[in-house]
């Protein structure tokens, strides 16, 4: 047979989470461990808030007294105290829950637990039954606990912890449900930075440059429609705005840009930006200097 120790695996799927996040712009990751020492619960979730974290994820693995017990499951604070936590908390957890589940293991849902020892937040509601859930929402963050498989299941550990890649899986599983969560762009990514309609009802489009472009896909879609159309393509990577003169007036449009690489093979693309909602005005004219 072969032995797993949770805090091993525990340490690689973190530091695969870590990276995959820091592919994202704007986000800062502290590791409360980056190697094998022991971190009591108070200093980590205290170390989370001196670096003002907006939220503190502790990444572990199940383990079961059964050898049949298996899948996948994310703690969430209550709502019983500092309610928008609860519910922040709640809404990343089933981010991160579903990124986990499409990695084919057995969902066991999201769920919250309340104290067993009679102990109340400030305003004697019950409290949170694990430290540092309690502890962050507190502090005015959620905490989230993520169990992503048991150690203590044959099956669960050689489908999902029998290797580097698989762990490594994992972590990047918990970071896509963040960044989803958080609405983050990857740092390649053309961020759109405005859309403005001018009298005519045509829509001035400017985004950033980024590096290593060969150039831009403008793509958008009206209201009430489900799916993105291309409306252009710029093969100049230092352009940077497009105006659409297609627009219906009095309609509202959201539109994506995407950077493209051409490689001799094949053209990637990076993610679509961000989206700017805009609507093509319907303008009145005032008539001037009657008499």
């Amino acid at each position: 047979g072969r032995w797993y120790r949770e805090k091993t695996l525990n340490l690689a799927i973190a530091k695969a989470c870590k990276a995959k996040l820091e592919q994202y712009a704007g986000v800062q990751v502290y590791m409360t461990r980056s190697s094998d020492y022991f971190v009591t619960l108070g200093s980590r979730v205290r170390y989370a808030k001196d670096r003002k974290a907006d939220i503190f994820v502790a990444l572990h693995n199940n383990a079961s007294f059964s050898r049949k017990m298996n899948g996948v499951s994310v703690y969430y604070p209550n709502i019983n105290y500092n309610t928008k936590v609860g519910k922040e908390g709640r809404n990343a957890a089933s981010y991160i829950q579903k990124e986990l589940v499409s990695l084919g293991i057995k969902n066991n849902g999201i769920h919250y637990r309340n104290t067993e020892n009679g102990s109340k937040y400030p305003n004697k509601s019950k409290s949170d039954y694990y430290s540092v859930i309690r502890q962050s929402k507190l502090g005015g963050f959620p905490g989230l606990i993520v169990e992503h498989a048991f150690v203590s299941n044959s099956s669960d550990c050689s489908q999902f912890f029998s290797s580097a890649d698989k762990l490594k899986k994992l972590g990047e599983a918990d970071a896509e449900g963040l960044a989803k969560y958080y609405g983050l762009v990857e740092k390649d990514t053309p961020v759109l930075e405005s859309a403005q309609a001018d009298e005519d009802g045509n829509v001035h489009l400017q985004w950033d440059a980024m590096d290593e472009m060969d150039g831009y896909r403008v793509y958008r879609r009206a209201q009430g429609v489900s799916s993105y159309t291309k409306i252009a393509t710029i093969r100049d990577e230092s352009e940077t705005d497009y105006v659409d003169k297609t627009t219906k007036k009095g309609t509202t449009y959201y539109y994506m840009i995407a950077g493209y690489h051409n490689g001799r093979k094949k053209v990637t693309y990076t993610d679509a930006s961000n989206i700017v909602k805009v609507t093509a005005l319907e303008t009145l004219y005032t008539p001037q200097n009657l008499k």
